[in-house]
């Protein structure tokens, strides 16, 4: 009784105050004993499931082992036991890749029989083992198709495609493999040819673009093909100068559009390069034929302000290699030479200038009105004469 006056509930001697302790602490003991009991029904059951899920391992019964496995992660989180639900599933999966993949072969479909077969994983030690087997097969039986496709192809003239399936005959093949590489030879040759022909067809329609890429294509194949680089040269050559016109073309058209962002706009319609320029009296050359020339261009000026502009010959320059000129004084002895005139709102004028310069492919004209923005324009040689 000494010891129980010391507990709480005990100590004050009242005779309900002990009943009271006394029931609490019944009721505690309870608790701890049946929480003790329960967690040893949890184990048991844990380390059944653990066991049963291994078991249905060794009989290959994956799907069993999978549940059992997932049953004991429910009933408590153990990270071997995720490791073994992970392995198990695995082999499940490896089981029926293994199982379409026969099933695949035995129909002759062999291309996803070699898919699924190829899903077996090493740790399906025995299905894996056979797998390995059926698949070299199969790379054999699909090597033997490719050869027999490519005969096929390579007879129809079909060369790319024979290309590609004389190049999946594996060196396994050994009836084939030899004979294929020979094959191979025979149509990048052929195709080689039948390229370069149709590249010569598209040089002849002055299509060089497409023609050099063919032509290029065929050496590749055939580095030894005959006046391929000859073709490519001249075709690069005919691009060269189309890209040439066409730009010149593109220069002249712009040439013709109205320019400038003032007062007076500026277009210029011809540029004719003369060795020699008659007035009507005089044949007037350059003192130095082989450089120089002399150049008749036509040029138009409008207004496009809301009130009338002074144009004036005087205000039109050229620009040749860094060098300005004014216009030749024959400027003023050509028919319907370009005269100084005050232009009305909406209105244009147009007429010939004379320059002496350099010869040169291209020239830069400017025209500075008074109290306006210069305008400059690229121009280039329209005619020789």
């Amino acid at each position: 009784m000494g010891v129980l006056s010391k507990v709480p509930g005990f100590r004050s001697g009242v005779w309900w105050k002990k009943i009271i302790a006394s029931m609490f602490y019944l009721f505690f003991l309870l608790i701890v004993i049946g929480i003790i009991i329960g967690s040893s029904i949890n184990e048991k059951e844990f380390a059944e499931a653990v066991t049963k899920g291994n078991e249905s391992v060794e009989l290959q019964n994956y799907e069993d082992a999978i549940e059992s496995y997932k049953l004991a992660l429910s009933i408590k989180k153990d990270e071997h036991v995720a490791e073994l639900l992970d392995h198990a599933e695995s082999l499940q999966k490896s089981l029926v890749a293994f199982t379409k993949g026969k099933q695949l072969f035995e129909a002759q479909d062999y291309i996803s029989a070699k898919e699924q077969l190829s899903l077996v994983i090493p740790d399906d030690i025995e299905r894996y083992r056979e797998a390995v087997s059926i698949l070299q097969e199969i790379e054999i039986i699909l090597s033997e198709l490719n050869f027999k496709e490519g005969i096929q192809l390579l007879q129809e003239k079909e060369y790319e495609m024979a290309i590609e399936k004389f190049g999946d005959v594996v060196t396994e093949d050994e009836n084939n493999f030899q004979l294929a590489q020979e094959y191979i030879k025979e149509a990048k040759m052929l195709w080689s040819q039948e390229l370069i022909k149709e590249a010569q067809n598209l040089y002849n329609n002055k299509e060089f673009a497409s023609a050099i890429e063919i032509a290029k294509k065929a050496i590749k194949l055939n580095p030894d093909l005959k006046d391929a680089d000859k073709l490519i040269e001249k075709a690069e050559i005919e691009q060269e100068k189309a890209l040439m016109e066409k730009r010149r073309a593109e220069i002249i058209e712009q040439m013709k559009t109205y320019e400038g962002t003032g007062l007076a706009r500026v277009a210029v319609t011809d540029v004719i390069a003369q060795s020699s320029f008659y007035d009507g009296f005089t044949t007037w050359r350059p003192s130095d034929p082989q450089n120089t020339w002399f150049l008749r261009i036509g040029v138009a000026v409008a207004n496009y302000s809301n009130s009338s502009i002074h144009v004036n010959p005087n205000f039109i320059t050229l620009i040749c290699n860094g060098r300005t000129f004014n216009p030749d004084i024959q400027t003023y002895s050509m028919n319907n030479y370009f005269d100084a005139i005050d232009l009305q709102p909406g209105t244009y004028t147009a007429g010939w200038l004379l320059f002496l310069v350099p010869k040169n492919d291209s020239y830069t004209l400017v025209y500075e009105g008074m109290f306006d923005t210069s305008v400059k324009k690229e121009i280039i040689v329209t005619e020789v004469k």
